[in-house]
């Protein structure tokens, strides 16, 4: 889909295929199919960079034809740091970005600024802060006021409601906080900021511990946690701030294919993604139909168990992509479930339903 399998930071409009990338972390997909990435740096291969990659059929009339097909840089300049807001966001300085969703128009990119301790924004081409104090300093604090103003500590995961309110998880606070884009407040809806795995479940959402919670997904009214180091998916109902679990034990292993989720093991669960469509679609592994047929429901990014699982609408958890304790990079072609997925740290679902992965180690 993007990216040689080499590092670098390829040029702007270079193939997508054969451009060099660097550590992609977050992947979104708008709904023309194009597709946005973070290019973080923070296993010294990556590049500082949100970069865009024009997978449409046909180039919208502000770009030139060779956009088609092509990966482009939209945000940072390839050196770590942090610019002031409101500067064309390819001359801004950025640190460690991470994830990132799109808007409800799909004309503003949010992204989780994790060196700078920030969510920041693209709109029109200029950078702005959503959350996270100017100076980029870690800290706990604001919630009832301006996120701006807010202090975040390495926040992760991002993820987006239908009123374009976001949600961020914050990995070294152990929280989930949500900023209501209306009026830019801030507010801690999950996580009391201990880390010992809860034994309550179902329970209040602020009362119960997470642990380096990573990816966000939103649908139907309610926010998917991955949990990381609680090895588990969980969900919040928003709207009485309730949170249960959804797969895995607690335990950190690899098991429990074609039976309950709430019983299956998962290992470092790095992404979550929904596909609410209720119609049948195709796994791809990097856009290589495998011929897999499902049905739209919860993904997730199995990290250290280098593979993709489904649950699907009974709660039975299965094996999409990968094999489930093999490390590697191989596949292309064939069945996903034959392929082997080099620590897959981001999942994302187009408009038609397909599954793009994101591989920690295989610059594509």
């Amino acid at each position: 889909m993007v990216g040689s399998g080499s590092a670098g930071d390829g040029y702007n409009y270079c193939s997508s295929t054969s451009c060099t990338i660097g550590f992609i972390v977050g992947i979104t997909v708008a709904s023309d199919g194009d597709v946005y990435m973070t290019d973080n740096s923070m296993q010294g291969s990556g590049y500082n960079k949100v970069r865009k990659a024009w997978l449409m059929t046909s180039y919208p009339t502000y770009e030139p034809t060779y956009a088609v097909d092509s990966v482009q840089s939209i945000a940072g300049t390839g050196v770590g740091g942090n610019s002031a807001d409101g500067t064309d966001a390819t001359s801004a300085l950025i640190n460690n970005p991470y994830s990132l969703v799109m808007d409800s128009t799909d004309s503003v990119v949010y992204f989780v600024d994790q060196g700078n301790n920030q969510v920041r924004k693209i709109s029109d081409g200029v950078i702005e802060t959503v959350a996270g104090n100017v100076n980029g300093y870690s800290g706990y604090s604001g919630d009832g006021g301006d996120a701006t103003s807010a202090y975040l500590n390495e926040p992760a995961g991002l993820a987006i409601d239908s009123d374009d309110n976001l949600y961020v998880s914050e990995s070294s606070n152990h929280v989930i906080r949500k900023i209501d884009t209306s009026t830019g407040i801030i507010t801690t809806i999950a996580g009391d900021g201990s880390t010992t795995l809860s034994i309550s479940d179902p329970y209040y959402a602020t009362s119960t511990s997470l642990h380096t919670p990573q990816g966000l997904a939103f649908s139907g009214g309610y926010l998917y946690v991955a949990d990381a180091h609680h090895h588990q998916i969980r969900k919040i109902k928003v709207a009485n701030g309730i949170i249960s679990k959804v797969a895995g034990t607690g335990v950190a292993s690899f098991s429990g294919d074609n039976g309950d989720a709430t019983s299956a093991t998962l290992r470092y669960p790095s992404a979550v993604a929904i596909d609410t469509s209720g119609k049948e679609t195709f796994l791809q592994i990097k856009q290589v139909d495998t011929n897999l047929t499902i049905l739209g429901n919860i993904y997730v990014a199995d990290a250290f168990n280098y593979c993709i699982r489904k649950i699907d609408s009974t709660g039975k958890i299965t094996t999409l992509a990968g094999q489930g304790g093999v490390y590697g990079y191989t596949g292309d072609g064939g069945f996903a479930t034959s392929a082997t997925l080099g620590g897959p740290n981001s999942i994302a679902i187009d408009a038609s339903g397909i599954n793009n992965v994101v591989h920690l180690q295989a610059y594509k």
